[in-house]
């Protein structure tokens, strides 16, 4: 049995250096990677209904939010949030 959790920290996540959200922040800047996880948790939610796992999706997409969250607050002068 894997101790591995398959929504935050995803065994297949953990191979090289980095966590491939910090790759993208430092390849792509952190505007792209918090669009990244906005869209992505947009298709987690969108598809979560009909793939068989809903929470695990849900979680999953809490997750992409998360990481949105913290590379927005960690780089609120130059990301540009969504506005409501």
């Amino acid at each position: 049995m894997s101790n591995w959790d398959v929504v935050k920290e995803p065994q297949h996540y953990k191979h090289g250096t980095f966590e491939v959200i910090d790759e993208m922040i430092i390849v792509f800047g952190p505007q792209r990677a918090f669009d990244f996880c906005i869209m992505n948790a947009w298709k987690y939610r969108a598809r979560a209904p009909y793939k068989g796992k809903f929470e695990e999706d849900m979680a999953k997409a809490n997750t992409y939010l998360e990481m949105a969250k913290d590379i927005g607050d960690k780089n609120h002068s130059i990301v540009n949030l969504i506005k409501s």
